[in-house]
C-alpha cells in the first residue's frame, strides 16, 4: 500500500506496474505535496509486472532483506 500523486501521473505509472487504486477512495488534495493523492495497493505480488518483480527482488538481494524478514506485521498494534 503506498500513495501516488496525480499530478505528475505517477499513479499511472504505479497501474502499469500492476498496482490498483483503492476503488472507495478519490484523490486527496494535499496542499504538502502541492498534488491529489490516492491511495494504491497490491493485494498479490505476482499480479506486479514481472519485469517490475524482478528488479525488487534485486534490490532485496542488494541491501540484504531475506524472506524470514517479510513476514506480514499489522500497521496498528492492538490496545490490551
Amino acid at each position: 500500500m503506498c500513495s501516488a500523486g496525480t499530478g505528475d501521473r505517477q499513479d499511472l505509472m504505479l497501474a502499469r506496474i500492476g498496482l490498483a487504486a483503492v476503488p472507495t477512495t478519490e484523490p486527496i488534495k494535499c496542499d504538502e505535496f502541492k498534488d491529489d493523492v490516492r491511495v494504491m495497493y497490491c493485494i498479490n505480488t505476482q499480479q506486479l509486472n514481472p519485469r517490475f518483480r524482478r528488479i525488487m527482488d534485486e534490490m532485496a538481494k542488494t541491501i540484504g532483506i531475506t524472506k524470514a524478514l517479510c513476514k506480514i506485521q499489522p500497521l496498528i498494534q492492538p490496545k490490551n
